[in-house]
């Protein structure tokens, strides 16, 4: 009798410890990150090393790795780089394009202002738009006026209220292209499988990234072959007592023998900075104001370059009517961007926006004019001294997301979270349950 209750004992604890196997090895994560059906789990999002030895963040960040590196050509000489990889990158041994991006915290998965770049590309992976391009972003620091303009603005006041920007600044362009060029593609080329040729590396970006993309394009034709510049920044290289009378892009273009085989998107918003004041005037003396000011320069871009010779196939000029300087218009147009530029400018962008090809000539509509003068008023303690990068205006990124990604605070997880840790203990409890169930009934015989 007590050998029966013995082994009915060890019986009961035996299918109670298979019981329990049986649930860990169904719904607890695997070494992948994965349940064994294959969905995601709490644990997924952790760090996971591949076999290429680089980091990889899975679930929504997925193919997006980040590291850091050194910059020695800039003044802030670290910088964090974002890496989006196309979908089948892990499953093939493919070689991809290349685009160069700024602003990169503000691209993939931020926190706020996401510009869903990489959603629109894998989109268009998955629609046969693109046979996948691998997207580097690069993070901006407080430097961003500096870097992005090889140019130097004396007369910043004029154009951004002091909070925002210094009376002087720009100027350190070129050593920010140097930076890509001679630093972080050759680290992009190692570490991924890219195809390093010109005609497969692009640079972009939006605003000051892309008045520093169209500048790339023309100053380095030897290694990038596709320029974006989404909403550029023309007003930046003013330096004229009025609009357009000294531009220093517009010269720049003037002075060059432009290259024919450099593809230039540029695309501009019909509502950019809305009624924001400035001080500057036209050449009868008028006062301008945004967002004439933005799309003027856009056109006067366009019509710059194609003056100057780039060929019809290899320039266009999108207005996006309402468009405004933000993230949001920026993603809607991004797709269209991108399509044109790999798809042998056959693919026009979306008939909802405005295009001009050349030899149109690019002409603002007159209601973008202001309809009175609207100058900025600068008190006088308020136009001495180089103010703290604190402040933060559409044009310049919040620093929450130029440097690093800000992890999670601690502590608070999320609502998925929680139902999933509650469904798991239900489960201990309901297999517990049955394994007593089953221990008592041997027990009775």
């Amino acid at each position: 009798m007590k050998n029966r209750v013995s082994n009915a004992k060890s019986g009961s604890n035996l299918l109670v410890i298979t019981l329990l196997l049986l649930f860990l090895n169904s719904f607890l994560p695997s070494a992948y990150g994965k349940t064994r059906g294959g969905a995601s789990t709490i644990l997924s999002t952790m760090p996971d090393v591949r076999e290429s030895g680089k980091l990889m963040l899975k679930d929504e960040f997925d193919r997006l790795e980040q590291f850091e590196i050194t910059a020695p050509q800039l003044r802030i000489p670290t910088r964090t780089i974002q890496v989006y990889l196309p979908p089948d990158y892990y499953t093939s041994d493919k070689k991809y394009p290349v685009i160069y991006l700024h602003d990169g915290g503000l691209l993939f998965n931020p926190a706020q202002r996401d510009c869903l770049y990489d959603e629109t590309l894998d989109r268009l992976f998955a629609e046969g738009e693109t046979e996948g391009i691998i997207a580097v972003g690069i993070f901006s620091s407080q430097n961003r006026w500096d870097e992005y303009s090889p140019w130097i603005n004396d007369n910043m006041h004029d154009w951004i209220v002091p909070a925002k920007a210094g009376s002087t600044e720009g100027g350190e362009g070129e050593a920010y292209l140097n930076f890509i060029i001679d630093t972080l593609k050759p680290e992009i080329d190692a570490r991924y499988r890219t195809k390093p040729g010109r005609k497969n590396t692009a640079i972009g970006g939006f605003s000051m990234g892309g008045l520093i993309s169209l500048y790339a394009g023309l100053e380095r034709p030897d290694v990038f072959s596709r320029v974006m510049a989404v909403s550029p920044a023309i007003w930046f290289a003013e330096s004229g007592e009025y609009w357009l009378q000294d531009n220093q892009f517009i010269n720049y273009v003037n002075s060059l023998e432009v290259p024919q085989n450099v593809a230039f998107y540029i695309d501009i918003g019909t509502d950019e900075w809305s009624g924001v004041p400035i001080n500057a005037v036209d050449q009868q003396g008028k006062w301008l104001g945004y967002p004439f000011v933005w799309v003027d320069g856009a056109d006067a871009a366009f019509n710059a370059l194609s003056a100057a010779g780039v060929p019809e196939h290899n320039l266009i000029l999108v207005e996006d009517p309402g468009g405004i300087h933000d993230p949001l218009s920026w993603s809607q147009r991004f797709d269209d961007a991108i399509t044109w530029l790999w798809d042998e400018r056959e693919v026009l962008p979306d008939p909802g926006l405005i295009t001009v090809i050349p030899p149109t000539l690019a002409v603002v509509d007159p209601t973008l004019l202001p309809t009175q003068s609207t100058p900025l008023v600068i008190t006088p303690q308020e136009s001495t001294g180089t103010p703290a990068p604190e402040p933060v205006i559409e044009d310049e990124p919040d620093q929450s997301v130029t440097q690093a990604i800000q992890p999670a605070p601690a502590g608070k997880p999320e609502s998925s979270e929680i139902v999933i840790y509650v469904v798991m203990a239900l489960l201990v409890i309901g297999i517990l349950a049955i394994g007593w169930l089953i221990w008592r009934l041997l027990r009775s015989k």
